[in-house]
């Protein structure tokens, strides 16, 4: 009788640097727990929205539907759909930055994104500056690209960045600070934005913007 075996797979040391994010750990605690007390557990530890009203508006449903009749099941340009890439565009534009097709590259979701602008941007040994609390799982792609992750205290009570601590978080090796806002887990609007690009175009450091609950909320909270 034939046997097999698997061979030693040689792993990228980037690997190594693989922690699953805490809250996957409360989802799997949350999980069972709806399984043995067959209740409903609302999740805090990720953004899925729960509720009818959270469901997908009937125009999205039946647009999405008659894509696929129409035969919209083939690949796509690698950068996304022109027609998609207009769109995001024009919306960056009229958020105050003019953005053109050229410009836009469509990915699966936010943390995708994040994950190729990492990879894409940082060389090992990079420092980046990251807010404190932060949304964990961004912590660990900067680790995986080879970064080094610098946190930046937010001071409380409204978790507002320090700009002259800020400013001293800055070295050579800095490439890139991120930012989220609204911010999680606190809620936090960053609302001083103009100082924050004012000293990162000074130092050369790219800045990430996380915005994906930027139609949320409007003011500083």
């Amino acid at each position: 009788m034939a046997t097999t075996s698997t061979p030693n797979l040689r792993l990228s040391s980037r690997t190594s640097h693989f922690v699953l994010p805490k809250q996957w750990a409360s989802m799997r605690k949350a999980e069972a727990l709806e399984k043995e007390t067959g209740k409903k557990i609302i999740h805090f530890e990720k953004g899925d929205f729960q509720g009818d009203e959270f469901y997908p508006a009937p125009h999205i449903l039946e647009a999405a539907a008659r894509a696929v009749h129409e035969g919209h099941v083939r690949y796509v340009p690698g950068p996304g759909l022109p027609e998609l890439r207009d769109a995001i565009a024009e919306e960056a534009t009229k958020r105050g930055r003019p953005t053109t097709r050229e410009e836009v590259l469509v990915t699966m979701g936010a943390k995708h994104a994040l994950t190729q602008s990492l990879l894409t941007m940082v060389d090992q040994g990079d420092e980046v500056i990251f807010p404190n609390p932060g949304y964990p799982p961004d912590e660990f792609w900067i680790t995986y690209a080879g970064g080094k992750v610098v946190y930046a205290p937010l001071v409380e009570p409204d978790f507002h960045f320090d700009i002259e601590s800020l400013k001293n978080l800055i070295t050579p090796k800095t490439k890139m600070l991120i930012i989220n806002s609204p911010q999680r887990p606190n809620g936090m609007v960053v609302g001083q934005l103009e100082e924050i690009a004012a000293i990162c175009a000074e130092r050369d450091v790219t800045v990430l913007t996380d915005e994906i609950f930027s139609h949320m909320v409007y003011a500083p909270s």
